[in-house]
């Protein structure tokens, strides 16, 4: 939703076997904006509102690198930076399409909405990668 922060959790310290997933939160903000903190406690929330994680979770993990977006279809694009794998999945967690760059260590991902609604093309990316051939 609106409003929202998706995160990439890597996992790290996460109890049992290494998996990434990605967390959506509602922040507590009070009616000006604001971020607070109730006294004596930690930053909410308390739980995420939708998690996606790989079916096996293990079938996922990134230590580093990686990132999400919210789509406007309310999709979610998704990179697994070390793997170099971009992919989008549905609310309900069914990836829609998958791409492996043959650069691998991805830095992120962007979606760039088209310019034009007619004509050839599609949605377009941007990628950024991390190189270390140089």
């Amino acid at each position: 939703g609106e409003g929202n922060i998706i995160v990439f959790n890597n996992g790290a310290n996460r109890s049992g076997s290494h998996y990434s997933s990605v967390d959506e939160i509602v922040p507590p903000v009070n009616d000006d904006g604001e971020y607070y903190l109730e006294s004596a406690s930690a930053y909410g929330p308390e739980a995420q509102i939708w998690i996606y994680t790989a079916n096996p979770p293990t079938s996922f993990y990134a230590s580093h690198l990686s990132g999400a977006q919210r789509l406007t279809s309310g999709n979610t694009l998704i990179c697994n930076g070390e793997t170099g794998k971009i992919f989008e999945v549905t609310p309900e967690g069914t990836t829609v399409w998958q791409y492996v760059s043959p650069f691998n260590e991805l830095f992120k991902v962007v979606y760039i909405p088209p310019r034009r609604t007619t004509g050839t093309g599609g949605p377009r990316f941007r990628l950024f990668w991390k190189s270390f051939l140089d």
